[in-house]
């Protein structure tokens, strides 16, 4: 391979298929299945995100989001802060067949208690905080939960281990006027660190909490 992104861009691709198909679970899956004993099968991770929003504007927006990530179980939770959501902005989420948690609270609740309340309402296995403005692609929740188990194999050879919450350091913008993304920190992709940008931060429920 002479141009080094296509590379990484078709690894890239290759390691979203062995997740999805052609892991040891679903070889086990498939065992299981045979033998009639379907429902000793692993299920599907559900994923909560978590969205604290003070713009009605971009209820649609964030909709739109959620509805596009695919190969997921989803539990969404949206926290209108300052504002109750349309009836036209929940009639939406049911057209796009989101069954959403809408959770309501008041402009002087600051934003880390807004963010309490949500979690106090997950069920779920995992945790994603997502921003009411921000671009995600349609697998980044079914690629974060793969991401959070790599790190957290790694930090299990450590003398003290502790929770693994990953995230995505590389950022963008998207320059609508001239249809262009403009991208940044390209290196930034795979290393781990102590940084992350906070509308990308993903945990399991058990660690968070």
């Amino acid at each position: 391979m002479t141009n080094p992104a296509l590379g990484d861009y078709m690894t890239y691709l290759a390691q979203r298929e062995i997740w999805g198909h052609h892991t040891y679970s679903h070889r086990v899956g498939t065992v299981l299945r045979a033998v009639g004993m379907g429902e000793r099968v692993r299920r599907r991770p559900t994923v909560a995100p978590l969205v604290s929003t003070i713009r009605p504007e971009q209820v649609d927006h964030v909709l739109q989001t959620l509805a596009g990530q695919q190969q997921v179980t989803m539990a969404p939770v949206i926290l209108t802060h300052g504002f109750t959501a349309r009836a036209s902005s929940r009639a939406r989420a049911r057209e796009l067949g989101l069954e959403i948690d809408w959770v309501t609270a008041g402009t002087s609740t600051p934003l880390g208690a807004c963010y309490n309340l949500m979690l106090s309402r997950v069920e779920a296995d995992y945790i994603a905080k997502m921003d009411d403005d921000d671009l995600y692609g349609d697998h980044y929740l079914f690629e974060s939960p793969r991401g959070g188990r790599l790190r957290q194999g790694r930090r299990r050879r450590q003398a003290r281990p502790l929770p693994a919450p990953v995230g995505t350091g590389p950022d963008g913008a998207a320059l609508r006027r001239l249809g262009a993304p403009l991208y940044d920190f390209r290196l930034r992709t795979d290393p781990g660190g102590s940084y992350g940008p906070g509308a990308r931060y993903h945990f399991s429920r058990d660690d968070h909490r």
